[in-house]
């Protein structure tokens, strides 16, 4: 491919048309090498893949060459392609085809066990992106109902703009716990974190038992899905006791 010669689709489109019309199959379609004196001549690689990108489509597969970059320092031939795969995980691909269109493909399982992919944070566009992209999971940890709920609305929004059904992600949050049987207990319990009460409701899972038990309720109508719990004094059994018997119970409803 050079500049101002052949780096546009519709002269491109006309080369490889012809070519087919001598017999001839374009094979590569070359970025221009690393030579010396050449500069005036060498196209951007945004400008190949533009090309491909404009050829697939609109004419025959046996027309489509393979965009190739001959590797600096002798790495060989290294495909360069439009990206047509937005996202791939162990249930399904995420396709956009030459039109733009955006379509779902179940994957076949192959039996192989892959770790879940957990993205969390509080970014406001990179990180719903990445999570719509990648994630099996996303996490938002120790903030507030709003801005927990106004982060899954991001990463939900990101989804429907990827293409990707936002209900196919689990919806998950990190907070610490500290449950009292009565406000008594939470208090003492919150004091020996060192941790103001009042401050420390901000959790879904600090107060005493009767409003963790109210408030669960509230995050998870709201899509909170898991949750990750923080225990802060490893030495206090009988809390923990406390959460396994009455908290854990009802996080399984959600």
């Amino acid at each position: 491919m050079l500049k101002h010669v052949n780096d546009d689709a519709t002269v491109m489109k006309a080369l490889v048309q012809k070519l087919l019309m001598c017999r001839v199959k374009p094979y590569y379609l070359y970025q221009c090498d690393l030579i010396s004196g050449s500069a005036h001549l060498r196209a951007s690689v945004r400008k190949g893949i533009e090309i491909m990108q404009q050829l697939r489509g609109h004419t025959t597969g046996y027309a489509i060459p393979q965009y190739v970059i001959d590797a600096p320092g002798g790495g060989g031939k290294v495909p360069v392609n439009p990206e047509y795969v937005l996202s791939h995980n162990a249930d399904r691909v995420v396709l956009r085809n030459y039109e733009g269109k955006i379509f779902e493909y179940p994957e076949a399982a192959d039996g192989t066990p892959r770790v879940p992919i957990i993205v969390g944070g509080h970014g406001p566009k990179k990180t719903p992106a990445l999570a719509a992209r990648f994630a099996d999971e996303f996490n938002v940890g120790f903030v507030d109902f709003d801005a927990t709920t106004t982060q899954f609305g991001r990463v939900r929004a990101a989804c429907e703009a990827a293409g990707r059904d936002p209900g196919s992600l689990v919806y998950s949050v990190a907070h610490t716990v500290c449950v009292g049987a009565d406000e008594a207990e939470f208090r003492r319990r919150a004091a020996a974190i060192g941790q103001d009460p009042e401050k420390a409701r901000n959790s879904p899972f600090a107060g005493t038992l009767a409003e963790v038990t109210d408030t669960m309720a509230r995050w998870a109508a709201a899509g909170v899905q898991r949750a990750y719990l923080q225990v802060l004094d490893l030495s206090d059994l009988d809390h923990i006791s406390l959460v396994a018997q009455e908290i854990l119970p009802a996080a399984r409803t959600w």
